[in-house]
């Protein structure tokens, strides 16, 4: 029936790439075996900021550290990426991640971020301007954070396949 109203065949191209567009993003779609980092030792959030450059600037290596740093560090003093059930949460935006990524960092032991003890963190490399993403991710990582279990098991699972299984079977 849509196709009656097309002018052209090439509208109705149009029309399908601009629907596969609007397909929400999901964690699985951004989180890649390079993506999982178990065994950190870091002793506070401090650390874990240089570690999260350090990763990252190997993925993107144009990418400014000492600004990435900053960046970091500015966000946390306007509101903190902890987020209780021993999570803290890293949201990046910026045009160079041009592979956008979902990253999980488990340390050995639980520290003190700030108010709160984290073992597992979620870091977020993606694009600017990208705001119904934005929104359905951060949705999918609330809920994720809010259930104990699937932490728990990422927190003790090395494995990449078994975690995306996980994620998988929660819908994320």
């Amino acid at each position: 029936q849509v196709s009656s109203l097309m002018e052209e065949p090439r509208d109705i191209t149009t029309v399908m790439y601009f629907l596969m567009s609007m397909k929400q993003m999901k964690l699985v779609d951004i989180f890649y075996e390079e993506n999982l980092f178990y065994g950190w030792e870091v002793i506070d959030r401090n650390e874990m900021f240089h570690g999260i450059v350090s990763i990252i600037g190997k993925f993107y290596p144009c990418i400014d550290k000492s600004l990435l740093l900053r960046e970091l560090v500015r966000k946390e003093s306007v509101i903190s990426y902890e987020c209780g059930n021993n999570v803290a949460v890293c949201f990046l935006y910026d045009d160079i991640f041009v592979k956008e990524r979902f990253m999980i960092i488990v340390n050995k032991q639980p520290f003190l971020w700030k108010r709160e003890v984290v073992q597992v963190v979620f870091v977020f490399c993606l694009r600017k301007n990208n705001f119904s993403n934005y929104q359905y991710l951060t949705r999918e990582i609330c809920s994720l954070i809010q259930n104990f279990d699937a932490v728990s098991a990422i927190a003790n699972n090395v494995d990449y396949h078994a975690i995306l299984k996980l994620i998988q079977s929660f819908g994320y």
